[in-house]
C-alpha cells in the first residue's frame, strides 16, 4: 500500500470506482485503510463511509473548504484545512458556544494563519488537533473527522448509509 501525506489515511490504489466529487461513497472497509496517526474524537460508534470532499491541488497550503457530512445522525456543516501540507476536518462548530467559526465564508486561520480562529468570540484551535488554546473553552476540542486521501482526492468519513445533501 502506498504511503499518503501525514497524518491522513492512505486509500489502496486501484480500488476506488471513478465518481464525481462529493457524490462518491465507499464502506471504509472497502478502502483498505492504511492508518498514519491517532484521532482526538472519532465520528461515531457507528459504521463509517468515505465522501470525496476536495481535490488535494484545490486546497493550497491554510486554505479551506466546507461541506455537508451526517455526524452522530445529524446533517453537520463542516470543513477542511490544508495546514502545512497535511489536510485536517471538523464540523464546524465552537466548542464554547455552538455557532459557526468561519469569520468570513470559508475562512477558518487566524490573520496570522497559525490558528483555526471563532468569529464569535475568538477562541484559536490548533489547526493539527482542533485543541483551544487561547478562549473560553480552552483544552476543549473541535470535533474532528478522519480524513484519507487516494489519487489527488481528499477524503472524510461519515457515518455508513447515511448521505449528506451534495457538496459543491
Amino acid at each position: 500500500m502506498g504511503r499518503g501525506l501525514p497524518g491522513c489515511h492512505t486509500l489502496a490504489s486501484g480500488r476506488l470506482a471513478a465518481g464525481q466529487l462529493g457524490a462518491f461513497v465507499m464502506r471504509a472497509t472497502e478502502l483498505q485503510l492504511e492508518p498514519l496517526g491517532l484521532y482526538k474524537a472519532a465520528v461515531s460508534s457507528k459504521e463509517e463511509a468515505w465522501i470525496a470532499v476536495a481535490r488535494i491541488d484545490e486546497l493550497p497550503d491554510r486554505s479551506s473548504k466546507k461541506f455537508f457530512a451526517v455526524v452522530d445522525g445529524a446533517e453537520e456543516e463542516c470543513f477542511l484545512v490544508n495546514y502545512q501540507g497535511r489536510f485536517y476536518a471538523y464540523v464546524n462548530r465552537c466548542c464554547h458556544v455552538p455557532m459557526t467559526l468561519d469569520w468570513v465564508e470559508n475562512r477558518f486561520f487566524s490573520a496570522d494563519g497559525r490558528y483555526l480562529q471563532c468569529a464569535t468570540h475568538g477562541a484559536l484551535y490548533l489547526p493539527e488537533s482542533g485543541e483551544c488554546v487561547a478562549g473560553p473553552p480552552c483544552g476543549k476540542f473541535l470535533q474532528r473527522l478522519p480524513v484519507a486521501t487516494a489519487d489527488g482526492t481528499v477524503y472524510v468519513a461519515v457515518e455508513q448509509g447515511k448521505r449528506p445533501r451534495q457538496n459543491d
